[in-house]
């Protein structure tokens, strides 16, 4: 593939890395590999498989052996994980992570530099201070559930 434009060029590459279903002449992975100057990554960080709700397309809580209720890692496991990522996003997920604002609070308060998102039904937002809210760049509500 020819390209007049810069910084297309390195996105072009002649080796096939298995995921190029497309035929554009480059890889799916080198090309990833080459957005790393803009590309954000979004960390799923399930807070607990617990919910206060049983909406009808979820079922509520995940069994404790599928989706642990509890944080079972040290928080330093995670900063490690992320530790390469100049720009982290972190989304806290569950069940209902504000059931687990404890954990939540630690990440916000300890992750210097991170982006956080959580996914939530809405109905615990007042466990979690409002200067936890204020620090969220994105809020995820369900409104489908009952």
């Amino acid at each position: 593939m020819r390209t007049t434009h810069e910084s297309t060029t390195k996105f072009v590459s002649s080796q096939s890395d298995g995921c190029n279903p497309s035929g554009f002449g480059f890889g799916v992975q080198s090309f990833i590999a080459s957005l790393d100057f803009w590309l954000s990554v979004l960390y799923i960080v399930f807070t607990t498989g617990r919910c206060n709700l049983r909406c009808r397309y979820c079922g509520g809580s995940f069994p404790p052996k599928l989706v642990p209720w509890t944080v079972e890692y040290p928080i330093d496991d995670l900063r490690r994980f992320i530790s390469d990522d100049a720009e982290p996003i972190i989304a806290f997920y569950g069940g209902e992570p504000l059931l687990n604002v404890g954990f939540i609070e630690q990440i916000m308060d300890d992750f210097t530099g991170c982006r956080f998102v959580i996914q939530s039904n809405g109905t615990l937002t007042r466990k979690l201070d409002p200067e936890y809210w204020l620090k969220f760049d994105s809020i995820l509500l369900s409104i489908d559930g009952r």
